[in-house]
């Protein structure tokens, strides 16, 4: 068949990638090539190592693997003429021409410079799963074993996949997940997503993809990045953080590396992904205070003691670190195994847990005034603390606008009692999600903001 026969309109193309990991797509002459690296030679000529496949009747499948120099005539005619011999209707000197040109100039140039404008915060995209995961940054959930932190990544990749909030969780619209586990087995991870699955009454199979990782992502980064672009991938799980790590977890650079490597993903770099990671003996997170640095959220999984049934887990994720905004209150959960095809998630109020001694007192105020007005005197004796760091709190709670809480009235007076009681602001809050208290902010001096 004559090249020539194919339109001009046939030749357009797309390419997208970055960082050595790219792929090129021509719609309209159903061909694709992925470049799987980009090297330079000691003159600094670029060389690809690129796989050209083709959706054609003809000629479906992989077509050729090679490297081709970039700026080197005799290099691309070469490649150009092996393509024909496999599938002569296409003008494959054009085709190699754009391909080298467009992967030159993005190796080159690479990003460019551009303006700092203003924006419209509120209309920014902040949260992919709001109030946990932010968009396009990497986030860290890290715990003890068995405090429930993989359970909870897989319900989370679900909501996302769905498009699905629960539980407090806003998920604005269905979203591709990718799970690249370092821990467990595919059959592990069917079943449970099956049982997730079940539990929120799902039908199907859903849209996560899921991949066994036996390298550290920087040693199978360009696959992992090839599989973001391909199947067009904006929600990434790493299950876990230490065997995704090249070398030492305990280093800065196995850190420096781990959260270098998932900001340069994507096809604008960044991606937004959930990273799951322990503790050490001492219960501390374990390894390099880099991977504090690093990450832009982080969230300690702490697991309730049991209270008689088994058949649950109850923790609490505890926000240690926010970039971009305050620490949010403490929010529980609880994973219950009803029966053996279904898992269910549900809120749980910390303080009816174990964990209540984790929270912070003014969050313990907050909760000991949901059930009516208290004296500090009172406040202290029941939560077990002094009575002027209660006042303190007290204070500066007040002192909020609006306020958190407010001095009682005697009844058809305007004196004040002793009395504490939460605002009508904080109560028509607290009574729109009676799960949690995560819409009542700590006062600045308390857990404020912690900046990285």
């Amino acid at each position: 068949m004559n090249p020539e026969t194919n339109s001009i309109e046939d030749y357009s193309y797309t390419m997208v990638g970055r960082n050595g990991t790219y792929i090129a797509t021509w719609a309209g002459l159903r061909i694709k090539a992925t470049v799987l690296s980009v090297e330079a030679n000691r003159d600094h000529d670029l060389s690809a190592e690129v796989q050209w496949s083709s959706g054609r009747p003809t000629t479906e499948g992989h077509l050729l693997s090679g490297k081709v120099t970039l700026l080197s005539i005799q290099s691309k005619r070469t490649m150009a003429q092996s393509l024909s011999a496999r599938e002569d209707s296409i003008d494959w000197i054009k085709v190699i021409e754009q391909f080298c040109y467009s992967l030159e100039q993005k190796e080159r140039t690479g990003d460019p410079d551009i303006l700092l404008t203003r924006i419209d915060v509120a209309a920014r995209k902040k949260y992919l799963i709001e109030p946990l995961i932010e968009f396009n940054n990497s986030s860290v959930i890290f715990g003890e074993p068995g405090s429930g932190k993989s359970w909870f990544a897989l319900y989370l990749a679900l909501l996302a996949s769905e498009g699905r909030s629960e539980n407090g969780l806003l998920v604005q619209e269905p979203i591709n997940v990718l799970y690249l586990d370092w821990e467990t087995s595919l059959d592990e991870l069917r079943t449970r997503m099956t049982m997730l699955r079940n539990g929120l009454g799902l039908e199907g199979d859903g849209n996560i993809r899921y991949r066994p990782q036996h390298l550290s992502v920087g040693k199978d980064k360009r696959q992992i990045m090839e599989i973001i672009l391909e199947r067009n991938i904006n929600f990434v799980i790493i299950d876990s953080v230490g065997a995704a790590s090249d070398g030492d977890p305990e280093t800065a650079d196995a850190a420096l590396s781990l959260f270098g490597d998932l900001r340069r993903m994507g096809e604008r770099g960044g991606i937004t992904a959930l990273c799951i990671d322990h503790v050490n003996k001492s219960g501390e997170w374990y390894g390099s205070v880099y991977k504090r640095a690093e990450a832009r959220r982080v969230f300690h999984a702490r697991r309730a003691e049991q209270r008689g049934d088994s058949s649950s887990i109850n923790f609490g994720l505890f926000n240690v670190k926010s970039n971009n905004g305050p620490i949010i209150t403490p929010l529980g959960f609880e994973i219950s195994f009803p029966g053996p095809e279904e898992v269910i998630v549900e809120q749980q109020l910390l303080e009816e847990t174990s964990l209540e001694e984790h929270l912070s007192l003014y969050t313990r105020i907050v909760n000991a005034l949901r059930v009516g007005p208290m004296t500090p005197n009172d406040m202290a004796e029941e939560l077990n603390v002094k009575l002027q760091t209660v006042r303190t709190q007290l204070t500066r709670g007040a002192m909020k606008y609006p306020p958190t809480f407010v001095r009682v009235l005697e009844e058809g007076t305007n004196r004040r009692t002793g009395a504490y009681d939460l605002s009508s602001i904080v109560k028509d809050t607290l009574s729109s999600n009676s799960h949690s208290s995560s819409g009542v902010s700590e006062p600045e001096g308390e857990d404020g903001w912690l900046i990285g």
